[in-house]
């Protein structure tokens, strides 16, 4: 809601009085895991108030030579900096093994690229089916396919211009969305690589397809530059497909 905000001509009470619900909802129900959540209203604010060009060229100008920085001293420190390995020094609590730590990764950099390459390949279809509660937790309860797909359909028709609106996105937010949204990604799969999979496994365990569906929505967003457009706004619509599904899909899961 708060990236509709931001490229929406208005900003109409009853909108911004949902957005300040469902703020404090996730605030008091996930404080400790979601409450950054509370400063995405501030994109409004900047994506109205826009910078002026030559600052917005310091700034990308600054931040590609922090990258380079950054990068060549991440190389600098993984040769020059020895962190040792000690065998049994991060042991999981569900499983009573040895986990993935910092310390094995910073010794052995092949295990990242194991793990992501195999990550990638065999679990491609395993965020898919959990990206609506599918397989929920230590449950084996799959989802309807024609539920997954159609709730991304409807994340993707979301993202579409509605009647006369014409503001679309800049080629230089798109991009800034697509790192966002890839940066996002990367640290939710660092977090649960450290946190919950095993030094033996082939890939990156506990993480769900659920956990990604706030980037999608970064994703989606730059589908506004193109020429496909909705003749009437389809929010109502949209809202009644999306919570159907989430009904039929709770009722499966009750039902299995």
């Amino acid at each position: 809601m708060t990236l509709h905000l931001a490229w929406a001509e208005k900003i109409r009470t009853g909108k911004a009085a949902s957005l300040g619900a469902a703020l404090f909802l996730i605030c008091l129900a996930k404080y400790h895991a979601y409450f950054l959540m509370a400063f995405l209203p501030l994109i409004i604010w900047l994506r109205r108030k826009p910078l002026p060009a030559q600052t917005r060229k310091m700034i990308g100008r600054a931040a590609g030579i922090g990258a380079v920085i950054l990068i060549a001293g991440m190389a600098a420190a993984w040769l020059l900096i020895d962190i040792p390995y000690e065998p049994g020094g991060h042991i999981l609590a569900y499983t009573g093994t040895e986990g993935v730590s910092l310390a094995y990764l910073w010794n052995h950099p092949s295990k990242i690229f194991g793990l992501l390459y195999y990550t990638f390949y065999l679990k491609a279809d395993h965020y898919f089916y959990t990206s609506l509660g599918g397989l929920l937790g230590w449950l084996d309860i799959p989802i309807l396919h024609v539920l997954c797909v159609a709730m991304f359909g409807i994340l993707i028709a979301g993202a579409l211009r509605a009647g006369e609106e014409e503001c679309r996105v800049s080629k230089g937010e798109r991009n800034v969305l697509w790192l966002i949204a890839l940066g996002c990604f990367a640290c939710c799969l660092a977090g649960m690589a450290l946190s919950w999979t095993p030094l033996d496994a082939a890939s990156i365990e506990g993480v769900q397809g659920r956990y990604f569906l706030p980037f999608f929505l970064l994703l989606f967003l730059p589908l506004r530059r193109l020429p496909l457009k909705f003749e009437k706004d389809p929010t109502a619509v949209l809202v009644s497909s999306m919570l159907l599904i989430q009904v039929l899909a709770v009722n499966q899961i009750m039902m299995s």
